[in-house]
């Protein structure tokens, strides 16, 4: 690593092989002292409509959302979607392109796999919880394969969110379940977004490492299937960081052997 392919990548290789998200402890956040965010400026993506009404403010509707989310996750044996991961706040009228898209697949207990489609379209990674380590091929036009710890700086993303927490599991255990613990995630209102009715949760933990970077968290969760459709998150200064959506979901899809063996 410290030679040619450290020397030539080591600066991009944090945005090429970035995992979703999203999801990792670092995730933890303090809340805002002046309340929840303005109302007029949503953390959802553009073309959402929220309810009408007031907002409910509601901590113990907030818990049975977050509840119901675990209880669908136990449930499944697997999943795929395609999520795509945005940096840069998108204006109305002006569609941004994800600044990483990739098709996430997961199966019990804790095999994740991720295929990226920009940038680097053809590369994966691939983690395995009885080894604790994580395959990649960095390019799709090279045989190369590396075998790397998943909080490797090289497949680390921005924010610090890192393969083996990735998953449905991991966002309950280390992000939603603590927020809640301790009166950190309120149910706003229900939603439209991204074609999807939605419940909309507000996410500010009040204690973590990570106090001092992030601020809150908007979780769209679908009112179907209780999963999230989107995650947003502000900073402690109440600018936009990152928005992670989830799209064209496959719930228990069967993979073949050899899937998340190469």
């Amino acid at each position: 690593m410290k030679g040619f392919l450290k020397k030539r990548f080591s600066n991009t290789a944090a945005r090429v092989f970035w995992v979703v998200f999203f999801l990792s402890g670092s995730s933890l956040a303090s809340g805002f002292p002046d309340g929840l965010p303005d109302p007029l400026r949503p953390l959802l993506p553009p073309g959402s409509v929220l309810s009408p009404g007031p907002w409910r403010y509601d901590e113990a509707a907030g818990r049975a959302i977050v509840q119901g989310e675990h209880k669908t996750t136990l449930s499944l044996t697997s999943y795929r979607c395609l999520v795509r991961t945005f940096y840069h706040e998108e204006k109305v009228g002006r569609r941004l392109k994800a600044d990483e898209k990739m098709i996430l697949s997961v199966r019990a207990p804790g095999d994740i796999r991720v295929d990226l489609l920009r940038p680097r379209k053809g590369a994966w990674l691939i983690y395995r919880k009885d080894t604790n380590q994580v395959r990649v091929k960095p390019f799709s036009f090279l045989p190369m394969i590396l075998a790397l710890d998943p909080d490797s700086s090289l497949i680390t993303s921005r924010f610090g969110h890192t393969i083996n927490h990735a998953d449905y599991e991991s966002f309950y255990s280390r992000v939603l379940a603590p927020a809640c613990l301790l009166g950190g995630c309120v149910y706003l209102d229900r939603g439209t977004s991204m074609d999807h009715e939605v419940r909309i949760i507000n996410v500010a933990p009040v204690f973590g490492i990570a106090r001092p970077i992030f601020g809150r968290m908007w979780v769209s969760f679908d009112r179907k299937t209780g999963l999230p459709v989107s995650i947003s998150t502000m900073n402690s200064r109440g600018r936009f960081m990152e928005r992670i959506t989830y799209a064209h979901c496959q719930w228990n899809p069967s993979f073949s052997k050899k899937f998340f063996r190469e």
